[in-house]
This record gives structure tokens, sequence and C-alpha cells, in this order.
């Protein structure tokens, strides 16, 4: 499903330029793109811990694999971003209008910023834990309001001065919800299918309510960011992994999934097109397509060369997806800072070009940083495998010495 995950990092990309189609095509709003990732990650990482990540070591494993998967990119990205910013600041005329998440920092009064803000800036941005938390902050002339004080506030945003202004790398808030589940995820896939549905029931039934009860959800801050309420997103990935763990076992014909992946990537294109697809129906759509679509990609050697050339090929498109996600801010101000005058007049062929340059520069971060880490992550993997394997055997041998014993015994 890699194209599906490069639609939906393509589509935040998208939300981030200054026109937000390429040519009028339009892609899902950049918000329910990131909300269906989750689902799809917390589908991914259900099905890797049962098929790949077993044994005593399995939790470390998998957590130092996640780590190494997100980790050097984003620290790339962000090494190289605050020196970007800083000259597009200060030395850099920087063209009006242009898109809002370009940040010209002379405006940021660092003297408002306390101790305890400061703090979390930098915890978060080293670490990823903690944005979500910086886009509920505000700074005023007093220092920094407490989160409640802030979130809670009818017209926060309003009232000073936003602090995720000071990130370096603003769409990471997400990897620290991504970081939270991936803590959680080896301990929720073991749990019941019934656990699970209780959980997502209890995470939606929130959202409802503070929906239908406050204001809150009126700000993006509570409605994608609050991780109680986006929690379901993730949890409903394992209870997809379950139904397809289901749809397989039945062996239902291949020409099914091959379907239900051409609707998947249907809809993933032209969901805007679609009448009432572009919102919450569009996640009920993926909830029952993926596991439905997924057998093909466990069931190749059914495949004509074709079909297996093309899965190849939607592997290395969805290898892109993290590296289009984590640095296409990085793209769009390297451009505004390298071309100021040249950007504005390029008109419709912006977007165009912010898309190919953000694809070209990602394809580069997968061959020179994401393949030599993913080496050394499939040998993790296969350390892990040798270690189940070499107390799998021992425990045969332990029960065959028991035997030969409780046998000789018997016959004294």
């Amino acid at each position: 499903m890699g194209l599906l995950r490069l639609l939906l990092a393509l589509s935040v990309v998208l939300g981030h330029a200054s026109n937000h189609t390429i040519y009028g095509f339009e892609l899902i709003n950049g918000a329910f793109a990131v909300e269906a990732f989750f689902m799809l990650s917390g589908f991914y990482m259900a099905l890797v811990l049962d098929h790949t990540y077993r044994g005593a070591d399995a939790y470390w494993v998998f957590i130092q694999n996640r780590v190494m998967r997100l980790y050097p990119m984003y620290w790339l990205i962000l090494i190289l971003m605050i020196p970007l910013v800083l000259i597009g600041s200060w030395y850099v005329e920087l063209p009006q209008p242009r898109p809002d998440v370009i940040v010209n920092y002379t405006f940021l009064i660092p003297e408002l910023l306390d101790f305890p803000s400061v703090l979390l800036l930098l915890v978060s941005q080293l670490t990823f834990f903690g944005q979500d938390l910086v886009y509920f902050m505000i700074v005023e002339s007093s220092g920094m309001f407490g989160i409640w004080d802030a979130a809670l506030h009818p017209n926060w945003v309003a009232t000073g001065l936003p602090l995720f202004r000071y990130l370096f790398v603003p769409q990471a808030w997400s990897l620290s919800m991504e970081m939270l589940f991936y803590l959680l995820a080896p301990m929720l896939v073991r749990r019941s299918t019934v656990t699970i549905a209780v959980l997502t029931a209890l995470s939606i039934g929130l959202r409802l309510w503070m929906g239908y009860s406050t204001d809150l959800l009126a700000h993006s801050s509570w409605m994608y960011k609050f991780v109680p309420i986006e929690f379901w997103t993730f949890t409903l990935g394992i209870l997809m992994y379950r139904a397809y763990q289901v749809f397989e076992a039945r062996d239902y014909p291949l020409n099914w999934s091959i379907g239900a992946l051409a609707a998947l990537l249907g809809v993933g294109l032209l969901a805007v097109y679609i009448p009432f697809m572009n919102g919450r129906p569009l996640f009920v759509v993926i909830a029952v397509l993926v596991p439905l679509a997924f057998p093909i990609f466990n069931q190749q050697r059914e495949l004509g060369p074709t079909l297996r050339r093309a899965i190849r090929i939607d592997r290395f498109v969805g290898d892109l997806s993290y590296p289009v996600y984590i640095s296409h801010i990085f793209v769009l101000v390297g451009l505004y800072t390298l071309f100021p005058r040249t950007l504005p007049s390029l008109g419709a062929h912006l977007t165009p070009v912010f898309v190919i340059t953000s694809l070209v520069f990602a394809a580069a971060l997968v061959k020179f940083v994401g393949d030599p880490i993913d080496r050394i992550r499939a040998r993790n993997r296969d350390r892990l495998g040798a270690d189940v394997d070499r107390a799998a055997r021992r425990r045969e041998t332990r029960a065959d010495q028991r035997r030969g014993k409780r046998t000789a015994g018997a016959g004294r």
C-alpha cells in the first residue's frame, strides 16, 4: 500500500503549499490524511509485531528499529532547517504572499520565552515527545501560559504568540503521537479484540462528547493533536489487522483483493470528488478496504510477473512517504530562501515544482539515509529471529531429555 501512503503524504504537502492544488487537482484534506496514516500505522504495527517481533527481546528490538526509522532523517532535517530559517529570516527578504508555514523569525521575540517554554521546545524538538503539547501553548509578555489555561481560552491563539511558531520542523508533532503508540503497541496488540474495540469506542465517544458539549474541537489543536481523541485511529488500525486475519484465513479469491486495492487507491486519489468522502466516511472506507486488499501483498507467488513488479515499485513508492512528509517544509523554505523573487512569478506552476522537488529530495534521503539504516534494522530483525530459533531448539532439546529420562526410568 505504498502508493496510498505516498498519496497521504502528498496531501499534507499540498496543504502546506500556497496553492493547495496541482493545476486545480486536489487531494484529501491534510489533517484527514494524517489521521488515515495513523490508521495504517496501527495496522502495520499489529502486522509486524505478530509476524516479526517475537521472543524475549522483541519489545526492545521493535522500539530500536522504530527509533532508527524515524529519528535519523528527522535529526538531519532539523540540523539543516535551523540555519535555513535563520538565513531566510535575517538575510533574505521573503516574498508576500507566502505559505503560512514559512515563518520570519525576526518577529519571534526570544526574550518573551521563559525557562519552561525553552525547556519544552528544546526537549520536544530533540525527542519528538511533547511537540503536540507545544500546539496548546502561547507566549505573552509575561511568559508562557500553562497548557490548560492557554488551551481552554476560547480565543487562545489571538491572545498571544503561539509557541509552535518556534518549532523548526512543525509537522513533527504527529511523530510525537506515533512514538507514544509505538511504546504501547507491543502491549496493545496482545489484548483481545473486545478490549481493543472498547478502547476505540471510548476514544471516539470522548471525541463526540467534546464536539457536542464544548467548542474545543473548533480549533485544530484539539481536533487533531489531543492524544485521547486521536487514539482511536491507532486502535482501529489494530482492529483492521484482526479483520485481515479473518479474511486471509477464509482464502477468498485473490481477485477480491485486487479489486479492493484498486478501490482503495481510487478513494485515496479522488476522495475530494466523491460525494461525502472527503471527511469522516473516508475512514470507514479505509477500515473496510485495507483488510480486503492486503492479502495481495502476502500472496505474491500467485501473481504474474507484471503484478509482482508493480508490488516492488509500490514498496519503493511507500518508502518515499515518510521522507516526503518530514522534509517537505524544509524544501519549501529552501525554495523560497534561494529563489525569493522567482517563485511568486511561477503562479500555478509553483505547487508542481514544490511537489517534484520534495519527491526528488525524498528519494535522495531514502538512498543515502534510509537504505543504510534499513540494512541495520534488517540485521536486528534477523538476529532476533535467530535468537527465537535457538530458544525453540533449546526447549525441544530439554523436552527430549525429559522424555528420555522418563523412558529410561520406566525401563528400569
